[in-house]
């Protein structure tokens, strides 16, 4: 038999996993020529696997060569298809990483784009051929692809040097339908999702990885240049594919100030920093109605709407936010770009109440400065939105005013963030239904709670709602 075919094989039984949560799976194995390392097909019933297996069966009983490509009979459809000529070209990784980050860039946020050009990169050179020249490294290597080559806007500006990069690599990129072949895609899976001195990355980076590869590996599909999406092969068996369902990861107790401590840091921050007064504010808002940072920074004047009577509560209602990011990644070459709330669609709404004490701020805030309408609630020092850096040089400087040297070097209160955990956190812990939280916070229910699983302690208000359940029971009857 030639090269390409063989008429030795070995089928081995059906091999039973069972999942976590009482679902199994079933792998057919078998082995062509003198291979050492089986061929698998995972199923998601026994029926299914039992029906592949008679399939393989029936063919070597009838004398039927197998086709190592594939790993079938030769009359199969899967190698009648793979050893046809293809219909469309096969395209390089390059190319296609290419061609994925123009489709993707037009919807995509700011920040998403940045994401996207990371895994593409790492992608990239995960399937280079050749070991790179001694004219440059790999940090300029990374350089060219991550912010020019996929940066859409800056791609026609690319310097010359680094044009000549991206050529080198356009010219030993492999051809994407390699990733057909289980074991080399494993090697490029475990390189995009893997730090660049081999040590896994942080769970959160690796959901945004896998979640942008798999959606490029379908692209690939939808254009012929895949059989499958290869990772949808491997999600059943391997650890590695199933790593994002841990990325939601719990709050630590430790970021958490008390309301005391809470207080003091608004107060530091106002005497403290030049434009004091307004980042306090703004810090506030996100410690007593739990926005996020960049929530904050997009609020107008009219987000905000006042008590009907003095020493109410107030509301806040928007429908924007404004995330912070290299300018390069945004249409209109400003760091900020508005869009719609997380999670939500275009013109959708949320609306937090604001607690008497906030609201009380809010009011003299807007009154002495004027605000009206669509002007920004908080500005900078010159006019314009609220840097993240200079928000965070604040908080910092507030921090080394009134924490001791032992909280300073700790985690304590020490991000923009902390200050809106701390005010979902509060809320759960006074009993405020999690539905309720989430719906305040922008969150869905399940993800509020994987989030704040570790910080809620309202066991004792619940027990002494619970001391007068049975008062009222009506005596036993008879």
């Amino acid at each position: 038999m030639n090269a390409e075919a063989t008429f030795k094989v070995r089928i081995w039984e059906i091999r039973e996993f069972k999942g976590a949560r009482g679902k199994s799976t079933y792998e057919c194995r078998w082995f062509l020529g003198d291979e050492t390392k089986p061929r698998r097909e995972q199923f998601k019933s026994k029926r299914a696997a039992s029906s592949h297996q008679s399939m393989l069966i029936a063919a070597q009983r009838s004398g039927e060569a197998f086709a190592f490509i594939t790993g079938l009979p030769v009359s199969h459809l899967t190698t009648i298809a793979a050893l046809t000529p293809p219909a469309v070209e096969m395209r390089t990784a390059l190319d296609l990483a290419t061609a994925f980050v123009d489709r993707k860039w037009k919807d995509a946020a700011a920040t998403y784009r940045v994401d996207i050009a990371k895994t593409m990169t790492a992608f990239t050179v995960a399937m280079l051929d050749d070991v790179l020249p001694a004219r440059f490294n790999g940090q300029q290597l990374r350089s060219a692809l991550r912010i020019w080559q996929f940066a859409v806007n800056h791609r026609a500006g690319m310097p010359d040097d680094m044009a000549e990069i991206v050529s080198w690599i356009a010219g030993h990129t492999r051809l994407v339908n390699v990733l057909d072949d289980a074991d080399i895609f494993e090697t490029v899976f475990s390189k995009v999702t893997s730090k660049l001195d081999g040590t896994p990355m942080a769970e959160s980076s690796y959901k945004r990885y896998r979640t942008i590869l798999k959606s490029f590996l379908n692209y690939c599909v939808r254009l012929q240049q895949l059989r499958k999406n290869p990772l949808d092969n491997m999600e059943i068996t391997d650890t590695k594919a199933n790593r994002a369902t841990t990325a939601i990861v719990p709050i630590d107790r430790r970021r958490l100030a008390d309301n005391a401590l809470a207080e003091s840091l608004l107060a530091a921050v106002v005497r403290t920093s030049r434009n004091g007064e307004a980042q306090s504010l703004a810090m506030e808002v996100m410690y007593r109605a739990g926005l996020r940072p960049e929530e904050v920074v997009a609020l107008l004047a009219e987000n905000f709407v006042p008590p009907k009577q003095r020493g109410g509560w107030g509301s806040l209602v928007f429908e924007e936010s404004s995330p912070e990011t290299d300018k390069r990644w945004t249409d209109d070459g400003t760091r900020r770009e508005r869009r719609q709330l997380k999670h939500r669609g275009k013109k959708t709404t949320r609306t937090v109440p604001a607690h008497p004490v906030l609201a009380a701020k809010l009011v003299a805030y807007i009154e002495g400065r004027k605000l009206k309408g669509k002007a920004r609630l908080f500005s900078g020092q010159r006019g314009g939105e609220l840097n993240y850096r200079v928000f965070d040089k604040s908080l910092k400087r507030a921090r080394e005013a009134v924490m001791s040297a032992e909280q300073i070097d700790s985690v304590l209160a020490r991000t923009l963030y902390d200050w809106r955990h701390l005010c979902l956190t509060n809320w759960l812990n006074r009993g405020v239904p999690p539905a309720n939280v989430a719906m305040w916070a922008g969150n869905s229910v399940p993800v509020l709670l994987a989030i704040y699983v570790n910080v809620v302690d309202n066991e004792e208000l619940l027990l002494r709602r619970l001391e007068g359940m049975y008062d009222d029971t009506p005596p036993a009857a008879g």
